[in-house]
């Protein structure tokens, strides 16, 4: 914790997180050395995006030195969620529902703490039509939901609060790969190779994993548009990533930011040139972030996902990386890269409804789901 008394401020709108931009950047860049998360939930390049896309009241929660460092932040939006069948208003992470993974930077844990909870009475009194925090997804093992977890317990500075499981996130440790081995069997290992027998069936089998430059994305960005309306995502149902969604507006905006640093990674499984799986992320520092994976129906007997991973894994080396990392899977670690038996991160939903009438229609749901037993309760 600094010598130096810390100040706080709130940030209102977008044009005030413009300006703080540069200096989160510089923190995050700073708490990214070494870590074993991605920070790219943090940056601006992923929250001006959806500053300009989500409808969203944006507030920025700022920790300061007197000299105008900055210590942390908790970047937020005040906007309607959806919790079970509930769509309170709430303070929640800047991108609800798209970001996948959220740390709250700061530079030490006591800083974190301090700001969270100067946020809490900051947020009571100054906005009056919030009804609850609702904050995903959240390291269920990470130092903000620990900093929570103190702040509700013996300090009782914050109501306390219910978390659901959200997501986890597989990973694979190449350091780990190279000391100890490839931990899958053989049949395993056959399974990710089951694509080269479109080769065998007289098919030209090409693939790419590349940093994508600026000039290729249009390209590159319809083959994923088409690829997607060949996939398993059901276009009239609000699932997809590439179509018209506020997702895909905040995705190609992303896209456009990163793509100019070198930072956007693509991968693609082509058949006789045309692709019939792909992947893109986000190369975050020594970790290639793969955040949406598709593949053409039509080739799912083939495996061509679990085949694309393993080139992905094979040939992430080439790009300085260490860490290849799911930014969600599914709850059950159904994703691709649970395959392949590397470090796992789980992550959890918080609620905490806000004290006082406004917070009632929320704390009765979450009343009515600890008696059916619906609910994962973190020990606070």
């Amino acid at each position: 914790m600094p010598d130096s008394p810390v100040s706080f401020r709130c940030l209102e709108g977008r044009d005030e997180l413009e300006a703080l931009a540069p200096r989160l950047d510089a923190l995050t860049a700073r708490l990214r050395e070494g870590a074993e998360h991605p920070w790219m939930f943090q940056r601006s390049d992923w929250l001006l995006a959806c500053a300009e896309h989500h409808d969203a009241e944006v507030l920025s929660f700022v920790a300061e030195s007197p000299e105008g460092e900055l210590l942390a932040a908790f970047v937020a939006a005040m906007q309607p969620v959806r919790i079970g069948r509930l769509e309170p208003i709430a303070l929640t992470f800047l991108g609800w529902p798209d970001n996948d993974f959220v740390e709250i930077p700061a530079i030490t844990d006591a800083v974190r703490q301090q700001l969270l909870s100067w946020a809490w009475e900051h947020a009571l009194q100054s906005y009056a039509k919030w009804e609850c925090w609702m904050l995903r997804e959240m390291d269920r093992d990470g130092a903000s939901l620990r900093a929570m977890q103190q702040l509700a317990g013996k300090a009782k500075v914050l109501p306390k609060f219910t978390a659901f499981q959200a997501g986890v996130s597989p990973t694979v440790d190449l350091d780990a790969w190279e000391r100890d081995g490839d931990p899958r069997n053989k049949r395993q290992r056959a399974r990710a190779r089951k694509y080269k027998r479109l080769e065998k069936e007289g098919g030209t089998l090409a693939t790419e994993f590349v940093r994508l430059a600026p000039a290729a994305i249009p390209a590159m960005w319809q083959e994923f548009v088409d690829l997607e309306a060949r996939s398993w995502r059901d276009l009239n149902a609000g699932t997809t990533v590439m179509h018209g969604s506020t997702g895909a507006q905040i995705a190609r905006a992303v896209w456009e930011r990163v793509a100019s640093k070198g930072e956007l990674g693509i991968a693609v499984l082509r058949l006789d040139g045309k692709v019939i799986a792909g992947n893109w992320g986000f190369f975050d520092g020594d970790r290639y972030l793969s955040v949406c994976e598709l593949r053409d129906v039509q080739y799912s007997n083939y495996s061509v996902g679990l085949g694309l991973m393993e080139e992905i894994v094979q040939r992430a080396r080439e790009h300085g990386v260490r860490w290849v990392d799911a930014s969600r899977g599914n709850k059950n670690g159904t994703h691709v890269l649970s395959r392949y038996h590397g470090p796992v991160r789980q992550q959890v939903q918080l609620v905490m409804p806000r004290p006082g009438w406004r917070g009632m229609q929320v704390r009765t749901y979450l009343w009515g789901r600890r008696l059916r037993g619906a609910h994962e309760a973190l020990a606070i």
